[in-house]
């Protein structure tokens, strides 16, 4: 994912953070989700709790940002939802790790631990 908007831009800037691919990543998911605004504003909160703590794991700084932060995502959404909740949100996920180019599931596994 980092490549595409890298190359979009021109690489004429800083790659984006944790917090901001994981934010991307959250508005490509809203569109199609209905979730009550208290429980969307939770999702955020936690996420980008969780994405700022894993800047002190070492393991963490050696992936990619959109891996780390679909890592956090995950963690959010298997930790906080209703299991139909999750069901949804896990199916839009899926789509978005196929589209956007995400590592192997194996590295977004071991980024969630």
């Amino acid at each position: 994912m980092e490549l595409t908007l890298l190359s979009g831009l021109s690489w004429q800037c800083h790659a984006p953070t944790v917090h901001q691919v994981g934010l991307s990543i959250l508005s490509l998911l809203l569109p199609y989700v209905d979730i009550p605004e208290v429980t969307w504003g939770f999702l955020m909160d936690e996420i980008k709790y969780l994405t700022e703590v894993s800047v002190q794991d070492y393991y963490l700084s050696t992936q990619r940002a959109s891996t780390t932060a679909l890592a956090a995502i995950v963690n959010v959404i298997s930790d906080s939802s209703t299991k139909e909740r999750r069901e949804v949100l896990g199916a839009y996920l899926g789509v978005i790790t196929e589209c956007f180019d995400f590592e192997g599931s194996e590295q977004i596994t071991a980024a969630r631990r």
